[in-house]
């Protein structure tokens, strides 16, 4: 990374915390990791809809109570 960080991208994804661990864990590391991109955790309808793409490409059928369960597992 040091010698060529004009040329390189290096993608570390992971849990906030556990990346805030990583990079806090190594002061060097800490100082070449200029640029930090933090994205919204998905919520339960992004969720739902994921996980019903997922079952359409793998030819799944999801009964309404699988959905309902799913909706409830999502929201919590």
């Amino acid at each position: 990374m040091e010698n060529e960080r004009e040329d390189i991208v290096v993608v570390m994804a992971g849990y906030q915390d556990e990346m805030e661990w990583l990079l806090r864990s190594n002061p060097g590391l800490q100082s070449r990791v200029r640029h930090h991109i933090s994205f919204k955790d998905f919520d339960a309808l992004a969720l739902m809809q994921i996980f019903e793409i997922f079952c359409e490409e793998q030819s799944f059928i999801l009964t309404k109570d699988a959905k309902q369960h799913l909706q409830k597992v999502f929201c919590v």
